[in-house]
């Protein structure tokens, strides 16, 4: 007589099938060509660094995809080497946090792929984040997960390669800045808002980016926004609206209320939104260097409140976007910014609120061409 197997097994059954069998099936063929790969045995410490990553991301993926995943590949150290010439520092795109991202050319398309200048297990574990994270992403304006190369102790993520640069260096680099019409800062403030909107109502869990600057924006050929960077991100569990974590951010950007209770909610990312909106008004930093020469810096978010206490929140828009703009649409858009870094999280708008006011916005600006 067959036994009959508990409804929660078969929903657990199905929830692993789902989140993982196109894993599986990746893991165990790259596996086979350890020992089947031109009759050449690869080192066993890679081979062991493969199995002991590959269990790591499994488990992951089971525990925080509700089965949602989507499809990894799985490189080898040996094709991402050939992508770039052996590493070659021709093809490295930026160096920063102790991390390198290389463009390479792999199985004719463009790629960029990351690797750790140093391992540590918080590294590792930030790396793995990303991965899961990512895995459950599928947003126009949100960078998009090939896979990775898991023979190394700390894997490398694999990335779809967008060609141009990001938002900050258009913002501040001189060479850039003119460049960077009212236009296309409102797009692209449209754009993030969108992808921010998305991660808090559009995944299983709510997903809290935590690291929202112009720097984890990447702007391609045809200017259009990637967000960048989900190392720090954490997903909301199912039924709660905040959990208690470390603080971590960008000093400017951070939410303050966070910073000073720890209590971390979807809030946090419209606060960090806020002062990237304030940024594209202003052209400014978000810690900027006092004209003076004094040591140590304003930030962005208390220059613009002093502005308006002053009642001079007209002054604070950049000469730049003044001629292809009009005053009514800055100042909407200045409103809105203000609105979204309000101290109590409870009183900002959603992301979703913030991404269509934003369009409004955005529609008015092309009906006034």
């Amino acid at each position: 007589m067959k036994e009959n197997r508990p409804k929660d097994l078969d929903f657990g059954f199905r929830l692993i099938s789902q989140a993982t069998q196109m894993v599986i099936r990746s893991l165990m063929s790259r596996l086979c060509n350890f020992s089947c790969g031109n009759g050449r045995q690869e080192k066993r410490e890679r081979e062991l660094c493969y199995l002991k990553n590959g269990a790591r991301l499994l488990q992951e993926l089971i525990a925080n995809c509700e089965g949602e995943a989507k499809q990894l590949q799985f490189f080898f150290l040996k094709e991402l080497s050939k992508a770039t010439n052996n590493f070659d520092r021709r093809h490295i795109l930026s160096s920063r946090n102790n991390q390198t991202t290389y463009e390479g050319s792999h199985e004719g398309r463009t790629i960029a792929f990351r690797q750790s200048d140093i391992h540590s297990e918080h590294i590792i574990d930030c790396v793995f984040n990303e991965i899961v994270m990512l895995s459950q992403i599928n947003h126009r304006n949100v960078l998009r997960i090939l896979g990775g190369c898991f023979e190394t102790e700390t894997p490398m993520p694999v990335f779809e390669f967008i060609r141009n640069e990001s938002l900050y260096q258009y913002l501040h680099e001189k060479y850039h800045s003119s460049r960077m019409s009212w236009e296309n800062r409102l797009r692209i403030a449209t754009e993030v808002a969108d992808a921010i909107a998305y991660l808090h109502t559009g995944t299983t869990k709510p997903i809290v980016h935590r690291d929202i600057k112009s720097s984890n924006i990447l702007l391609d050929e045809h200017y259009t926004a990637k967000l960048i960077d989900f190392e720090l991100s954490i997903a909301i569990p199912l039924g709660e609206t905040c959990i208690k974590s470390s603080v971590v951010g960008t000093v400017g950007s951070i939410d303050p209320h966070y910073s000073s209770t720890g209590r971390l909610t979807e809030k946090c990312d419209v606060y960090s939104f806020g002062v990237l909106l304030l940024e594209l008004l202003t052209g400014k930093k978000t810690v900027e260097q006092r004209d003076t020469g004094e040591h140590g810096g304003f930030l962005l978010v208390d220059f613009v409140i002093s502005s308006i206490k002053e009642n001079q929140l007209h002054l604070i828009f950049e000469s730049s976007i003044l001629k292809d703009s009009n005053m009514k649409q800055l100042m909407a858009c200045a409103e809105l910014a203000m609105k979204c870094i309000r101290w109590m999280p409870d009183e900002r708008p959603t992301m979703k609120e913030v991404a269509q006011e934003l369009r409004q916005i955005k529609k008015s600006f092309e009906e006034a061409l």
